[in-house]
Parts: structure tokens; sequence; C-alpha cells
């Protein structure tokens, strides 16, 4: 029968007890494959994010920070969209307002963060790095990792939780 499966497949059943049926205890609510699936999407996102900070920054000369929150808002749409119908497709479903809901509580936590360390960084090397592009490159990285740590949090635990696991 595991000869049917994908190899992501029969490498997230390896990774589960039980014949690779999913548990619904909140320590173990995620799989490998979510996570890989998780930072695949970051991954990716990450690189639409940079990208459309590039162009408005370079391109249209937009202020370093409307810029960074206009890259930001497209690529937590991005990355919701992706996650809710591949990252966590096989969880069960919470009613779509309610998800919704979380989905944007977390976006906002985690933009806070990711602008927050964003904008804290660059104030702090503005003086101390010759090169601006620099600043901002490790502005954003260390802005993307932290909004990356809540957003993680947020969406495994509580937003695509199983509904079975919140009772």
């Amino acid at each position: 029968m595991s000869s049917r499966l994908s190899p992501l497949q029969r490498f997230d059943n390896a990774a589960q007890p039980h014949g690779g049926r999913p548990q619904s205890s909140l320590r173990l609510s995620c799989s490998r494959l979510e996570k890989i699936r998780f930072l695949l999407v970051g991954a990716g996102v990450f690189v639409v994010d940079f990208s459309l900070f590039l162009i408005l920054t370079n391109l249209l000369e937009l202020q370093f920070m409307l810029a960074r929150s206009i890259a930001f808002l497209i690529a937590v749409v991005v990355s919701w969209l992706v996650n809710r119908n591949w990252t966590f497709s096989g969880r069960l479903a919470q009613p779509k307002l309610k998800q919704l809901t979380k989905s944007l509580s977390v976006a906002i936590a985690a933009a806070s963060m990711n602008l927050l360390t964003f904008y804290t960084v660059n104030t702090v090397l503005f003086e101390r790095v010759a090169n601006l592009t620099v600043a901002n490159f490790i502005g954003f990285a260390l802005g993307v990792l932290a909004g990356l740590i809540v957003n993680w949090l947020g969406a495994n635990y509580w937003t695509f939780n199983n509904i079975e696991s919140q009772q």
C-alpha cells in the first residue's frame, strides 16, 4: 500500500505514529510535511515580499516604510492563501469567518513584529552601516524572521488547528 503513496506522503506517514493517522493533541498538531510545506511557502513568499520591496523602493522610489508595508501586506495574502489551501489543507476546517478572523489577527501580530523589527534594525544601523541597501536587507531579513515565528505559532496552534483539538 505504501508504494502507491508519493514520496512526500510516505515521509509524512513515517513521521507520524499509528500508520500516519493525524494526532489531535496540541503538542503533536503538526506533521513534518506541514513544517516542510510551511517553510517552502515562507521561502517563496520571502522572494515575493523582498522583490516587491526592491521594486517599490528602487524603481518607484517609495519611502522605505511605505514600500515595506505594501510588500508585506501582499505577502500576507499570498501566504494565507497558500497555507490554507496547501500546507494545512488536511486539517479539519473551522467555519470560514472564524478562521478568517483568526488569520487576520495572526497577520496583524506578525506584521507588527516584522515591521517593528525592520524599523528598529534600520534605525540602529542607519548611522553605523555605510551602505543603506545592506542596512535595509539586514532589517528586512530580521523582520521576516520575527514575523515568521509569530506567524508559525499562530497558524499552527490557533488559525489552522484541528477543531477537535480545541475542545
